[in-house]
């Protein structure tokens, strides 16, 4: 999936002034749900701050899961 992210990062930093947020919507809260232990999206959040190309736009990226259907924050500002 990197080479998806990397290009949707360059994406999103070409044109960062005009976004306010960039968001990641997954399934999986945790592994062993269902996914694999690279698989969860706070795991594939963590592997996006990662990327180069993603960090001009770090600050606008949010994320959603919704496994446990709990409607809870589970990482303030993220």
């Amino acid at each position: 999936m990197v080479p998806y992210f990397t290009e949707a990062c360059t994406w999103a930093s070409a044109n960062a002034d005009t976004i306010d947020a960039l968001l990641l919507l997954g399934h999986w809260n945790s592994d062993g749900d269902g996914c694999d232990s690279a698989s969860p999206v706070p795991t594939i959040y963590q592997e996006l701050a990662a990327i180069p190309e993603c960090a001009p736009v770090q600050s606008k990226l949010r994320y959603f899961m919704g496994h446990k259907h709990c409607n809870m924050v589970t990482e303030t500002d993220v």
